[in-house]
């Protein structure tokens, strides 16, 4: 969780950068989530769970759900290893609504020496992150073929 935190001090140097605006719709709030913040994923591609090949690349696909507290912020995609470690740059994705959609697809280049990946998707405001839900999917990795 302290990297994550790291992570999403770095991010919030990153949402200053900006990125692709998407599409957006009204989600449902899930029981027992606050209103004020939170998102899911749907749509997750490779669905979560898949086992994941060390040295390869995977491209990743996904819709973030949201529900925010104020009407121009960022859900940011993070994603890290087992231990936490960093795989990739946040990626950005602008929102300009309090509750929406927004779709990304990104490619990862999966460490030989990983045995997990997860990704993250917290929602910014104002270059910090706001408190509620964290979307998140998980992904066991195995060894690639020795060279």
């Amino acid at each position: 969780m302290q990297t994550l935190t790291r992570w999403l001090i770095l991010a919030a140097g990153v949402v200053v950068l900006g990125g692709p605006a998407m599409a957006s719709d009204a989600p449902a709030v899930p029981r027992g989530v606050s209103a004020r913040v939170m998102t899911q994923l749907s749509g997750v591609k490779p669905p979560p769970g898949t086992r994941l090949v060390g040295g390869t690349r995977i491209a990743f696909s996904a819709t973030v759900t949201y529900v925010a507290p104020e009407d121009k912020g960022t859900v940011m995609v993070i994603v890290q290893d087992q231990s936490g470690e960093p795989v990739t740059t946040p990626q950005p994705l602008p929102v300009s609504t309090r509750t929406g959609k927004v779709t990304f697809r990104v490619i990862i280049p999966v460490p030989e020496d990983a045995t997990a990946l997860t990704i993250f998707t917290p929602v910014m405001f104002k270059g910090r992150p706001s408190q509620g839900a964290i979307g998140h999917v998980s992904y066991p990795v195995v060894p690639g073929p020795a060279p």
